[in-house]
This record gives C-alpha cells, structure tokens and sequence, in this order.
C-alpha cells in the first residue's frame, strides 16, 4: 500500500514539473514582489484616457490586473500582453489615439 502511495507521489510530480515551468514561478515571484511603478501618465499618448490624473489611475489599474494575472498564471509575463485592451473598454475603435494609446500600454507593460 505504501509503495502505491509513493508511486502516485512521484507521477504527481511529474505531472506537476510539466505544468509548472521554474521560470513562470521566478516571474510570478518577482511580479509578486514588485513595488507600483511611476506610469507615463502624462505621455500624449494616453491622452484618451483622459487627464493625467485620471490617465494615471487607469495605468495603475492596468498594471495592477497584469500584476495579478502574473501571480496567478503559468504563462510567462509577456503572455498578459493582451490585458492592455482593457484600457479601451467602452471606447469606440475610431476614437482619435485608441490604437496608438493601446501600443503605448502595451510597451509600458513590457517594461
């Protein structure tokens, strides 16, 4: 009974060395540990969000989901890339800077 135990133990966690890679856990480790970053808020090209105060609290909203999202995925960081279109939630896709604002966002996240 012991030797099944420690059997399924040991293909478990070879399960488990196939889903969890070394280096999304370090990446979840270091996006844990980040301090908040000064956003551009005041980049031309997050003018569509709206004055920079208000443009800097949706930044800080951003990275705060990308933070989470980091933590809580077996993805690596650059695979949250997409979460910058939350940004342009309830925006028209015509509006004057929405693409250009979104590959700002996008880039600020890489960073």
């Amino acid at each position: 009974m012991l030797q099944m135990k420690a059997d399924r133990l040991r293909a478990v966690q070879v399960q488990a060395r196939l889903l969890v890679t070394e280096d999304a856990l370090l990446a979840a480790a270091a996006a844990a540990a980040m301090q908040e970053p000064d956003v551009p808020a005041d980049d031309a090209a997050f003018a569509p969000l709206g004055a920079p105060a208000e443009a800097r609290k949706k930044l800080l909203s951003l990275w705060r989901r990308w933070q989470r999202t980091v933590e809580d995925s077996w993805d690596p960081p650059r695979e949250q890339a997409y979460l910058v279109h939350h940004l342009a939630d309830g925006m028209s896709s015509r509006r004057k800077g929405r693409d250009q604002m979104v590959e700002r966002a996008r880039a600020v996240l890489a960073e």
